[in-house]
């Protein structure tokens, strides 16, 4: 069916290959769709990311969304699909294009090519903050940066509290630049012995911004590629506190979190991150909070009913 509705040129090769360099393989076809959606989401959150930042120098002024939705049924990069079902990706864009919105950034360590050492992202130990605004006035703003452990939830070091942040009007406001984080493992490593990887902690770094006290965004940088870390027992919890609204939170840092749309159905936000201390609050119309079902990276099956 795959081969057969999408006519890009060599789709299944690149959709394969794409997935491969970032996931664990799941075959199951429910899996295999969540992980090839994750990928265009991720590639989408870098690119609009980088974009909105590349304001503060006016290199970039403006996205064009290509494609936004099929004219008919088929496998294809668009972020809705012909029956006007959204994509993760449609949400990552959606909030990356606020008008205030905060990113990570951190070196690029090219993992598609050639042989992959899997500890270069591990072992990088710097980040950027930023903030982008399209606002036509300055505003103030606190931000809270985390360090968690993948493994086991618990942060690493205490959290970096920004206090009465300056956010510039219609540019980037470059917040902290080549930010160094050291784990002890790192500090302690012997040069002359071999590098041990699993005295390595994998962490997330987690930022989210404020005003007058309210989250207005947030970030969350993963090490890459995804497929080397281990995303079990992650003891996601999912609520229904009402007919149209569910509470989702997670005990450990959680990839990709997706409810399957379908036909007629509206979520106010769809393919998120689930942090250790932060409950996630997602509304849904056109159909019961109780019908749904989700899978995240990890996830032991590809569609999980919400009432189960």
């Amino acid at each position: 069916m795959m081969d057969f509705r999408n006519k890009t040129i060599d789709h299944e090769r690149r959709v394969a290959t794409y997935v491969s360099e970032n996931f664990t393989i799941k075959y199951d076809l429910e899996s295999y769709t969540h992980l090839t959606q994750i990928v265009q989401a991720d590639a989408m959150h870098f690119a609009y990311k980088t974009w909105r930042r590349e304001w503060g120098q006016r290199k970039c002024g403006g996205v064009l969304v290509w494609q936004l939705n099929d004219c008919w049924p088929t496998m294809s990069w668009a972020v809705v699909d012909y029956y006007l079902v959204k994509k993760p990706a449609y949400y990552v864009i959606k909030n990356a294009l606020k008008p205030i919105d905060v990113g990570i950034s951190r070196e690029y360590h090219d993992w598609t090519s050639g042989h992959v050492d899997p500890t270069l992202s591990l072992k990088d130990n710097k980040f950027d903050l930023w903030v982008v605004s399209d606002k036509t006035e300055p505003a103030q703003a606190d931000l809270t940066v985390r360090f968690i452990s993948i493994q086991t939830g618990q942060d690493i070091q205490s959290p970096l509290e920004l206090r009465s942040v300056t956010i510039q009007p219609n540019t980037t406001t470059e917040v902290l630049k080549d930010h160094e984080v050291v784990q002890d493992a790192l500090r302690s490593q012997d040069t002359t012995q071999l590098f041990d990887i699993t005295k390595l902690n994998p962490y997330v770094i987690h930022a989210v911004l404020r005003i007058d006290g309210q989250p207005v965004a947030s970030d969350t940088y993963w090490p890459q590629p995804l497929k080397y870390l281990d995303f079990g027992n992650r003891e996601v919890t999912i609520q229904v506190v009402a007919d149209n609204k569910v509470t989702i939170s997670a005990a450990r840092p959680t990839r990709g979190l997706v409810f399957q749309e379908t036909r007629g159905m509206r979520l106010t936000d769809n393919g998120f991150d689930l942090i250790p201390g932060e409950e996630k609050v997602v509304e849904v119309t056109g159909a019961s909070a109780q019908s749904l079902h989700y899978t995240y990276i990890g996830a032991q099956e590809g569609s999980i009913p919400v009432s189960k």
